[in-house]
């Protein structure tokens, strides 16, 4: 498992926890969490897969989002946010 810091397209930076190959999972935790919350998912799943665990805005490693954020800032984020990962397409939990 590695843990690193990347830029978004927007700019700002985010945080994951990436393991494994083959083909691409990202999960996202829930709210007040972090990455390392999947760390027992991400263990399993990294046996054949290449595992992507973000944290969400505001949360772990990540960047907060400008204003005050609703449910369609967020959206764009995690497209925005697989996009700069290059793993389109991709299987998302969370």
């Amino acid at each position: 498992m590695m843990s690193k810091t990347l830029p978004a397209s927007d700019g700002s930076r985010f945080g994951l926890i990436e393991a494994g190959e083959g083909p691409p999972l990202v999960l996202f935790h829930g709210v007040g969490l972090c990455a390392e919350a999947w760390e027992p998912q991400i263990a399993a799943f990294a046996a054949d897969r290449r595992v992507l665990a973000v944290d969400l805005p505001g949360h772990g490693r990540s960047d907060v989002l400008p204003g005050a954020p609703m449910l369609p800032d967020y959206v764009r984020w995690a497209a925005g946010v697989i996009g700069a990962l290059g793993v389109v397409p991709t299987a998302v939990a969370g």
